[in-house]
C-alpha cells in the first residue's frame, strides 16, 4: 500500500486558497457586485493631482456662465427700450454688447476646451501607468490562470472606454452646470413667475436620468464581459498553439459555433445600448422646444387681457434665456447617464489596481553596500 500524500491543516488550506482567489480576476457575481459598489469618492480621487489646473477650470466657467446670460438681458433692452424709443444708438449699443458677451463666451469656450482635455490626458496617462506597473508586479501564476485577452481588454478597451469620461467631463460637468444654474437665476431674476412655470420639468429629466443611468451602467458592464470574452476566445483559437490543437482534435466546428454564439450575445447587448433611453431622449427634446411655445401664450394671454406686468421683451427674452438651457440641460442629462453607464468600466479597472500580490517586495530589505565573490559552473 502506498502512503497517503500529506495533507495540508484545514486551516492552511483556506488561507492557501482564499491568497489563490484574490490573486485572480473575478467574474460573473462577484464582479457585478463589485461594480454596483464603485465610489465616485474614488474616481474622484483621480483628479486630486491636477486641483489647480480644476479649479483654473472652474473659474473660466464661472465667467463663461456669466457672459452666456447677457444676451437676453441685452434683448429685453432692445425690445422694450431702444425700439418704443426709434433710437438707433441704443440699438447699436446693446446689439454690440451681445456680440461682445458672445466673442467673449466663445473664448473662454477655448480656454475650457484646452484645460479638460489637458486634465483628462494626465488623469488617463497616471492611470494606464499604474495598471500597467501593477500588473508586472503580479507573480508568474498569476499570468498562468489568466487569459493574455482578458488582459488586454482590461488595458485596452475598459481604460479606453473612460477616455471621452473622463476627458470631458470635467468640462461638461463644471460648465454646463454653472451655465445651467446661472441661466435659471437669470430667469427667476427676469420674472420669477415664467421662471417657476417652465423650470418645473427641469427636476422629473434628472430623476429620469438616475433611473437611465443605472440601466445604463448595467448593459455597459454586460458589454465590457463580452467584450472580454470575445478577445479571450480569439487569442486562444488563433494563436499558434490554439490552431495546431484545433485542427489536431477537428474542433473547427465546435470552435466557430462558440465564436458565433459569443459574437450574437455582443450583438443584443449592443442593441439594448443603442435603444436604452430613446424614449427619454425624444420625450426631453420635444418638451424643451414646447416651453418656449408656453412662454409666448402665457404672455400673450396676460397682454391681451390688459396686464402691465408682464412686457412683450420680458417675453422674448425669456424664451431666448430657456432656449438656452436646452444644451447644459441636454449636456448634464448625457453625462450622468454616460458617466453611470462608465462606473462599470472603472470597476473593471479597480480590480486589476486592488489584486493583491502573491510575492509583494519586502518593506524593510536592505541594500548591501558592495559585493565580493566568484562565480563558478561546476559541471554544467
Amino acid at each position: 500500500m502506498t502512503a497517503a500524500p500529506e495533507r495540508l491543516p484545514a486551516r492552511a488550506q483556506a488561507r492557501r486558497r482564499h491568497r489563490r482567489r484574490n490573486a485572480e480576476l473575478p467574474s460573473g457575481d462577484a464582479r457585478e457586485a463589485a461594480q454596483s459598489r464603485v465610489p465616485l469618492r474614488r474616481v474622484a480621487e483621480l483628479f486630486l493631482p491636477y486641483r489647480v489646473w480644476v479649479g483654473g477650470l472652474v473659474l473660466v466657467a464661472v465667467l463663461q456662465a456669466a457672459a452666456n446670460v447677457v444676451s437676453p438681458f441685452l434683448v429685453r433692452l432692445i425690445v422694450d427700450d431702444a425700439l418704443p424709443k426709434r433710437s438707433a444708438g441704443l440699438v447699436a449699443t446693446y446689439a454690440g454688447g451681445m456680440i461682445a458677451a458672445s466673442a467673449v463666451a466663445a473664448m473662454l469656450g477655448m480656454a475650457s476646451t484646452y484645460l479638460s482635455n489637458r486634465i483628462g490626458q494626465e488623469v488617463m496617462h497616471d492611470l494606464r501607468v499604474r495598471v500597467y506597473e501593477h500588473l508586472h508586479r503580479m507573480s508568474l501564476r498569476f499570468f498562468t490562470r489568466t487569459r493574455s485577452g482578458e488582459l488586454q481588454s482590461r488595458i485596452a478597451n475598459d481604460i479606453g472606454g473612460v477616455d471621452g469620461v473622463v476627458t470631458n467631463t470635467a468640462s461638461v460637468v463644471v460648465q454646463n452646470t454653472l451655465t445651467a444654474a446661472a441661466v435659471g437665476a437669470a430667469a427667476f431674476v427676469m420674472d420669477w413667475r415664467l421662471a417657476s412655470i417652465c423650470l418645473i420639468v427641469v427636476p422629473v429629466f434628472l430623476v429620469l436620468s438616475l433611473r437611465l443611468g443605472r440601466q445604463r451602467r448595467a448593459l455597459a458592464g454586460s458589454r465590457q464581459r463580452r467584450v472580454a470574452e470575445l478577445a479571450g476566445l480569439v487569442e486562444e483559437s488563433l494563436s499558434v498553439a490554439g490552431v495546431l490543437l484545433t485542427k489536431t482534435l477537428g474542433r473547427e466546428q465546435q470552435v466557430a459555433g462558440r465564436f458565433m454564439a459569443e459574437s450574437r450575445a455582443l450583438s443584443r447587448v449592443e442593441m439594448a445600448r443603442a435603444m436604452s433611453g430613446r424614449w427619454m431622449v425624444s420625450s426631453r427634446r420635444a418638451s424643451l422646444t414646447m416651453i418656449p411655445a408656453i412662454v409666448y401664450l402665457i404672455a400673450g394671454v396676460h397682454v391681451a387681457h390688459g396686464g402691465s406686468l408682464l412686457t412683450i421683451g420680458t417675453a422674448v427674452a425669456f424664451a431666448s434665456m430657456l432656449n438656452r438651457l436646452v444644451v447644459p440641460a441636454t449636456a448634464l442629462q448625457g453625462i450622468g447617464v454616460q458617466l453611470s453607464a462608465s462606473l462599470a468600466l472603472f470597476a473593471r479597472i479597480f480590480e486589476v489596481l486592488d489584486l493583491p500580490l502573491d510575492m509583494p517586495e519586502p518593506a524593510s530589505g536592505t541594500r548591501p553596500a558592495s559585493v565580493r565573490g566568484d562565480v563558478e559552473l561546476d559541471r554544467v
